[in-house]
């Protein structure tokens, strides 16, 4: 893909969902094209279809899948698997050890699960569904995530991994992109807290006051995620009412995962 391609690009992922398709807009245009792959077909330089990949910071070679669509007249004819196949083949070739992808379960009145198709065509090339989170996106729209492994497994048991002890702290809310509603905490270690004066820490009433501020924003559920090697987390969360909803395997580096936890504002007075 090259920047020349961004508005049949869009045009592309805006026939399925405008939302969107200024979701990807915005993306590409501002992070670039970088890892991005385009089908074009015949003598034709107009592109029929896009997917692409980014890398996760502060993995160890892991990536998610981004903006994987392809033109409705051109559906149903194996060119949806001929661009994951070669934007998989590009991630083997980098060494990429581990690739996530996310789907919503959105179902359009009109044209039905919009994204279903594009589900079992990730399953068929052997993504595994990992997480479901539900009421990600609105009510009633979940989200799912599908992994992949593409580094081969040695074979050898699951390496030990030391558990952090790190003071954590919450620096920010924000609402989820692509969600009506749904909020996480932003959060660092070693840092004072911008939800309790005077510093504080990772404890329930972090949590609540956290938790307030996102009622006051009008937020009705809270998402977030810690890397697994935190045992500190889990009291607090577990006071404050969060719930654990799974885990990413191996989503930071092997043997380190990804736990997810969720707060449903309606259990907030």
């Amino acid at each position: 893909m090259t920047p020349a391609d961004l508005d049949a690009v869009i045009a592309v992922v805006t026939e399925t969902d405008e939302e969107d398709g200024e979701e990807a807009a915005s993306d590409l245009a501002g992070d670039g094209v970088d890892g991005h792959f385009v089908l074009t077909l015949g003598d034709d330089p107009t592109p029929v279809g896009v997917t692409g990949f980014r890398h996760v910071p502060a993995t160890e070679r892991t990536s998610s899948l981004s903006w994987t669509y392809l033109a409705h007249a051109h559906r149903g004819r194996g060119h949806g698997r001929v661009l994951l196949e070669h934007a998989l083949g590009e991630l083997r070739a980098l060494g990429c050890r581990k690739v996530f992808v996310k789907v919503s379960d959105y179902v359009d009145p009109e044209d039905g699960a919009i994204y279903a198709s594009a589900a079992a065509l990730y399953e068929k090339l052997g993504f595994v569904r990992e997480l479901t989170e539900l009421d990600f996106h609105d009510v009633g729209e979940n989200l799912i995530i599908h992994g992949l492994q593409l580094a081969a497994d040695d074979g050898s048991e699951e390496p030990e991994i030391a558990e952090e002890r790190a003071a954590i702290a919450f620096v920010g809310l924000r609402e989820i992109d692509d969600s009506d509603g749904a909020y996480t905490f932003e959060w660092s270690a070693g840092r004072a807290s911008l939800f309790r004066r005077g510093g504080g820490g990772f404890d329930r009433q972090d949590l609540m006051l956290g938790l307030e501020g996102v009622r006051k924003a009008g937020g009705r559920k809270v998402f977030l995620t810690f890397p697994s090697n935190l045992p500190a987390i889990h009291e607090p969360l577990r006071a404050a009412g969060f719930e654990r909803t799974g885990r990413l395997h191996d989503y930071y580096e092997r043997g380190l995962h990804e736990l997810h936890f969720s707060h449903d504002l309606a259990g907030v007075p």
